[in-house]
């Protein structure tokens, strides 16, 4: 896909819709085209470059055999979150973020590490020989377990950076990586302070379908491997 009808298809999709001015953030005003009806428009193509230089950076990480963390817990990205971390089997969390799982990473990666072993002894049939009640109260545990930690089954050293989908909704999350001084990516809407991350991409962040355009975008680049001049700058 080109950078033309990556826009086109943003445009299609509503990428470009900010909120009214009213809540406009100051940063973002010099990523704006105009504004239509009371709401900010985003000027689509330095949404593309922005999106071209966040991923760039993302593929340095993953070239490195580093791994970095999606959060995208509001209702119009989870399912996108969870389609890219799969995708590219790298941690994410799309239900809800976990308190402590950048600051207290050693802990939220014990517990991971026990949803391994408790599954993986169920699958072997160990767990048969507990009455009927003992082995619902296991399975719901590991419901439990899968729902709070199965997007970071795949974690293994703290990530090196974060990939936000709305900085604002994720404020815990911004909060910790930015105490752990982890670089920070972001899908931002005019609402964001864009000066807090370190590469955002501003852009309508509730649409679930220019959410999708940008991620599969991402993730093809990403899987090349491409990592050029943007990140060296």
């Amino acid at each position: 896909m080109t950078k033309q009808e990556l826009a086109e298809k943003l445009v299609a999709a509503g990428g470009h819709f900010g909120y009214a001015k009213a809540r406009r953030h100051p940063s973002v005003k010099p990523l704006l085209y105009g504004i239509k009806s009371g709401k900010d428009i985003i000027d689509i193509n330095k949404t593309v470059e922005q999106i071209e230089k966040a991923a760039n950076f993302l593929a340095k990480i993953v070239g490195e055999k580093k791994q970095f963390l999606t959060i995208g817990t509001k209702p119009e990205a989870r399912a996108e979150t969870t389609k890219f971390g799969l995708k590219l089997a790298l941690p994410y969390s799309a239900d809800r973020f976990i308190g402590g799982t950048l600051t207290n990473f050693g802990e939220i990666k014990k517990r991971v590490e026990k949803m391994h072993e408790i599954i993986g002894k169920k699958e072997k049939g160990e767990f048969s020989v507990f009455t009927k009640k003992e082995q619902v109260l296991i399975d719901r545990d590991i419901e439990r377990m899968t729902k709070n930690f199965g997007g970071l089954s795949v974690v293994g050293n703290l990530p090196s950076a974060v990939f936000l989908i709305d900085n604002k909704h994720e404020a815990i999350s911004q909060a910790e990586a930015k105490y752990m001084r982890l670089p920070i990516v972001t899908i931002s809407n005019t609402d964001c302070n864009i000066k807090e991350v370190n590469y955002p991409i501003v852009m309508n962040d509730s649409s679930a379908e220019a959410i999708q355009i940008v991620l599969d975008y991402m993730a093809t680049i990403i899987e090349n491997g491409v990592a050029e001049e943007a990140v060296n700058k």
